[in-house]
């Protein structure tokens, strides 16, 4: 089943009056298919197959996802050094991604959730879970976008998404660490409800100088896990 997003239309600008007014011009929207979790793009109602080709859908990884979830890992690892991993410091087997991606699924308290189509992906989210009693209700959360699918709203997506699976489950702490030079990335994580709460000095070399470090964290609201 597909839950409709509710509106269709917009509010703009009337010339002639001053004030805001609808419009009918197409809306496109993201809903779910409860059936498969994907996200699929919609327009005044229907679902719009041309645009749906080209926009990445979200979705829990599996074993499956293995082979290109690593070309993604790799990918960023070339492009950006806001990533901890420097290209050719990667464990670059597959099969121990497919299993790694196979124990996650297992856990309550973590996830992958990677953006794509057609086997193609351009980001992905990971929340990893505290393994103990005491820090289980906390999760640490990963996150890379490839800077052709950057300024396409796919980070915020994917952290919207990783906040409503944390929340479903009754998570109460999503915490994460920043390069303190990534500054496009800590205006998306405060607009997304994270707050600072610390700074680690020096303490990254990238290109031969030394970087600090943030630690930024969100409480969500809800029970905790029995």
């Amino acid at each position: 089943m597909v839950h409709l997003a509710a509106a269709d239309r917009v509010l703009e600008r009337d010339d002639h009056g001053g004030g805001l007014a609808l419009s009918a011009q197409p809306v496109a929207v993201q809903i779910r298919d409860e059936r498969s979790g994907a996200m699929i793009r919609v327009k005044n109602g229907s679902v719009n197959e041309d645009e749906d080709i080209c926009r990445p859908v979200l979705r829990i990884a599996g074993p499956d996802d293995a082979v290109a979830l690593m070309k993604l890992k790799q990918r960023l690892d070339e492009e950006t050094s806001f990533m901890l991993l420097e290209p050719n410091e990667r464990d670059t087997s597959t099969q121990t991604l497919a299993r790694h991606l196979e124990d996650v699924s297992r856990l309550e308290n973590s996830v992958v959730i990677v953006a794509g189509q057609h086997g193609e992906l351009a980001g992905y989210v990971e929340l990893a879970g505290g393994t103990f009693r005491r820090n289980r209700s906390t999760t640490h959360v990963i996150i890379g976008v490839l800077a052709g699918a950057s300024g396409q709203g796919l980070g915020t997506s994917l952290l919207e998404e990783a906040k409503r699976w944390a929340t479903t489950r009754g998570l109460h702490r999503l915490e994460l660490t920043v390069m303190a030079h990534n500054h496009r990335a800590i205006a998306l994580y405060e607009r997304m409800g994270f707050v600072h709460e610390g700074r680690r000095v020096d303490c990254l070399l990238i290109d031969g100088r030394f970087r600090d470090e943030l630690s930024m964290a969100l409480i969500l609201p809800g029970p905790l896990l029995p």
